[in-house]
């Protein structure tokens, strides 16, 4: 469904759907982040957060008899042959902008995006993007990979990613506390991540105006 009028949705995609992830926590990060920027710039009257957990909108390994960049591109939601498909459709075509949050696994991304990614065509094309990686360090391969994901189904990706670090045997205390700890956030402003994703969002912001 198309947005509501007057106000636009920038989403934030959490792409790890292991049992074990913390991608979702750093999507939380992320969000507020993005938000007080929102607010700050006086864009949170134009613009807002969505969150999307491809976690909770599980979809099988692509099963559409139908190849995506043939459906009408003005409504090719109802073209899907299966329930899944049309409602990750409808999903999509609410947002005017994503934020992908991905790990890196064995110097590329999670399964997961790409099978989601590959679901759509119409509904991603021409829509700016930006890549959020996480890793030991800062998840820049999967990230590089993704970008160029984006510009298969026509995104207009930004071509500079922001990494996190993530420190290993941190995880487990992570998932056990459900947030990232003080001096985590701290090692991130330092390293100046945060401060790279506001700068990042900014120019994504501006590609929306």
């Amino acid at each position: 469904m198309p947005e509501a009028a007057g106000l636009r949705s920038i989403a934030i995609v959490t792409c790890s759907t292991r049992p074990t992830r913390i991608g979702h926590l750093l999507s939380q990060h992320i969000i507020s982040q993005l938000s007080s920027s929102l607010s700050s710039s006086g864009n949170d009257n134009k613009l807002q957060i969505s969150s999307i957990d491809l976690a909770s909108r599980p979809l099988p390994l692509y099963d559409e008899p139908g190849i995506p960049g043939h459906f009408p591109a003005a409504d090719p939601t109802p073209y899907y042959a299966h329930a899944q498909a049309r409602a990750w459709s409808a999903e999509i075509r609410k947002h005017s902008a994503f934020v992908f949050v991905t790990p890196q696994y064995n110097w590329g991304y999670p399964a997961a995006i790409k099978n989601a990614i590959d679901y759509l065509f119409h509904e991603w094309s021409g829509k700016p993007a930006l890549v959020v990686s996480y890793g030991s360090h800062k998840g820049t391969k999967a990230a590089l990979q993704l970008i160029e994901v984006c510009k298969g189904v026509r995104m207009k990706p930004l071509e500079r990613s922001v990494g996190y670090s993530i420190i290993v045997n941190e995880v487990g205390s992570v998932r056990e506390k459900g947030e990232f700890g003080v001096e985590r956030k701290e090692a991130w402003r330092s390293e100046g991540s945060d401060a790279e994703l506001v700068k990042e969002f900014q120019e994504l912001v501006t590609m929306l105006q």
